[in-house]
């Protein structure tokens, strides 16, 4: 649509109105996906400055609040200053539009020059946009690194890991549930999804919740597991072993240490044990058993390695 450029005057910075005309125009087309309809020069302006918020609330929450990118082996490389303040000028939900495009972002990346700070601004939003995927792809690398098997495809590092442990060790379920690990040995996932799992089982979220240094505290927390999983196992004296019977055949033996009680443990048992007996006569015996059984086979992640 045509702009009065008159409008822009009253601002004494803007000193060519139309290279500030151009500048709108590369934003629109930058955030077009996210360029709401307008129809006066007010709302052209607003709708360009919305686009670029609409766009930076998308961001996951990663790439919202770390101020380094993971590079590997716990280095990081630092978010340029001018990104980081372009970032953080976007979370305030009352920006004035005029004021932020003629006077604010001159600011944020010290230049008067539009075409200058359109090249900033593309650069800062490609380095938000894969602040995860460089996460991803470093944590890729250190999980190979890590499983310390050359090969390309991680799903096949970790099957060659797996393989090479001690058939004990892999029915063994350990104090701290280490053995979860184990699950994506046989899930068809791709690199990134099995980062995914991972992050999930080891720390409860997904890397798209990372704080800044949780790329590095997840390569950590691998580590730590798979030493303990890889730990040679003594012939169990005192343990429980659980058989799992498949058509007839033995198909499984887990085994588990047998662990000191404390008070949450005998909490966790009568609490239990009470539940059981308010049921009564309205499950039998053996029902009883099964409803016990199948709580402890969910409890067991690698039953089906």
């Amino acid at each position: 649509m045509q702009i009065d450029l008159e409008i822009f005057q009253k601002y004494s910075n803007l000193t060519s109105p139309e290279s500030f005309m151009d500048f709108l125009s590369k934003l629109e087309k930058l955030f077009l996906k996210y360029v709401m309809p307008y129809k006066t020069e007010e709302e052209y302006i607003d709708s360009i400055v919305k686009s670029i918020q609409l766009w930076s609330y998308g961001l996951p929450k990663y790439s919202k609040i770390s101020n380094k990118v993971y590079l590997g082996k716990g280095q990081y490389q630092p978010l340029n200053e001018d990104i980081i303040r372009f970032r953080e000028t976007l979370k305030n939900p009352n920006l004035d539009s005029y004021k932020y495009l003629t006077t604010k972002l001159p600011e944020v990346f010290k230049t008067d020059d539009y075409s200058a700070m359109f090249n900033k601004i593309v650069e800062a939003k490609n380095t938000l946009e894969n602040i995860l995927i460089k996460a991803y792809e470093a944590l890729t690398f250190d999980i190979k690194s890590i499983l310390g098997v050359n090969r390309e495809d991680m799903r096949k590092s970790l099957q060659t890991w797996y393989k090479a442990l001690p058939e004990l060790n892999k029915h063994t379920l350990f104090e701290n549930g280490e053995e979860v690990i184990l699950k994506t040995v046989n899930l068809s996932l791709k690199e990134n999804q099995i980062i995914d799992e991972l992050s999930i089982t080891l720390l409860g979220i997904t890397p798209c919740e990372f704080e800044e240094d949780t790329p590095y505290i997840l390569t950590q927390k691998f580590i730590s597991t798979k030493k303990i999983i890889e730990m040679k196992q003594g012939n169990p004296k005192n343990c429980y072993q659980i058989w799992h019977i498949n058509n007839g055949e033995k198909e499984m033996i887990n085994t588990f240490s047998i662990s000191s009680p404390n008070k949450y443990s005998n909490l966790l048992k009568r609490e239990i044990k009470n539940i059981i007996d308010e049921y009564g006569r309205a499950l039998s015996c053996n029902q009883k058993r099964e409803v016990l059984i199948n709580l402890l086979d969910e409890v067991q992640v690698n039953k089906k390695l």
